[in-house]
């Protein structure tokens, strides 16, 4: 199978897969091939560590316990829009029944992305409900969009854009200078701009920037000169920001982690499960008596939720459920904490008496 002609299917079926934007799930594919697995081969075994999700594309697979109790798998199963058994280390050993096509993603890689989209899609969901932003949701949605904020971490996305400085600008100043060491980054929020580049003394212009471009983002995250020079070329507004914001972005904020053991006692004091999954994820199982709030639909759904109470957030890595404890802490929720390591991790024993295959659990404010 090509892997261009698989790109709608994964959009289409994989789970989570078909919740990364386009731009995501192209890098995924450029970094990653199918394999062909012979029948009577291993695909991985009891104990491995490889830290992949493994989709099943074409063919059939036996699962085994470490019991020797078996499950057959076919490409079509309903199952097989999810990785195969993708806890770490692996419980379950799996052999190709039939030659077999499969495809393997790096999981921090994918699980990264993931909160990337996510967080992002909760920001943009919060900039379209206020058309009071007017211009200023323009540059938002752009900032969301570039290269410069896939460099910092998702918890620190609503930060980054409270971390601009507007200035005014006159026709003919200069705002970087080719060679200099990149010591911020821009967006021309009016006014045009001309990029030029001196190769062997001779200066020549490359390009025109018009509002609504964000520049000098490579040399700051590179942490290199500047490549070319960028001119007004007329009087505008940018907004800046600096490498010394941008480094202080980078830093993850401590979060409020909770071991599951404790994390059983709080929910039994009066505490609430949060499952902040992707509406696929939560159908195909989650916590007892979880209250689902999708990270990507925090800011809308968060409002079901009384700020006096003491909630448990957890995901399948920790990854997202920091982000959305970041996230509600500062939106006033004083009594909330992630399970650390992400609900998957725990041992079997540990996770079996919470989990629900089905449910849809309400959380009211009393």
């Amino acid at each position: 199978m090509e892997i261009a002609a698989l790109n709608d299917r994964l959009l289409e079926n994989y789970v989570p897969l078909r919740a990364l934007t386009a731009d995501h799930l192209a890098t995924l594919m450029r970094e990653h091939h199918i394999d062909t697995v012979l029948a009577g081969k291993t695909l991985f075994d009891i104990g491995d560590n490889d830290r992949c999700y493994v989709y099943l594309l074409h063919g059939t697979v036996v699962l085994e316990n470490a019991m020797g109790d078996e499950r057959v798998l076919s490409h079509d199963a309903l199952e097989c829009r999810f990785p195969l058994e993708h806890r770490q280390p692996r419980t379950m050993k799996a052999v190709a029944k039939t030659d077999c096509s499969i495809i393997r993603f790096d999981a921090a890689m994918l699980d990264n992305m993931l909160c990337y989209d996510q967080a992002a899609d909760s920001i943009k969901l919060e900039v379209t409900e206020q058309p009071e932003l007017g211009e200023q949701a323009r540059w938002i949605l752009a900032l969301l969009d570039s290269n410069l904020v896939h460099k910092v971490p998702p918890v620190n996305l609503r930060d980054v854009v409270g971390s601009f400085k507007a200035r005014a600008v006159a026709a003919g100043e200069v705002i970087v200078r080719q060679g200099d060491v990149g010591d911020a980054c821009y967006y021309l929020k009016s006014g045009e701009a001309a990029v030029s580049v001196d190769q062997d003394g001779q200066v020549r212009e490359v390009a025109v920037l018009p509002a609504g471009r964000f520049f000098g983002e490579d040399a700051l995250v590179n942490d290199t000169v500047r490549n070319a020079t960028v001119t007004m070329k007329t009087a505008g507004e940018l907004l800046t920001l600096s490498k010394t914001d941008f480094i202080r972005l980078l830093h993850r904020p401590e979060c409020a982690w909770v071991g599951l053991g404790d994390a059983r006692q709080a929910v039994e004091k009066g505490a609430v499960w949060v499952d902040v999954r992707t509406q696929d994820e939560f159908d195909a199982g989650h916590v007892a008596g979880a209250f689902h709030l999708p990270l990507s639909l925090l800011r809308l759904k968060s409002r079901l939720m009384d700020p006096a109470k003491a909630y448990v957030l957890y995901c399948n890595s920790g990854r997202r459920s920091a982000i959305a404890e970041h996230l509600l802490k500062t939106a006033g929720f004083a009594q909330v904490k992630a399970l650390k390591n992400g609900f998957e991790n725990y041992p079997d024993a540990e996770r079996a008496s919470f989990l629900a295959e089905s449910g849809d659990p309400k959380l009211g404010k009393g």
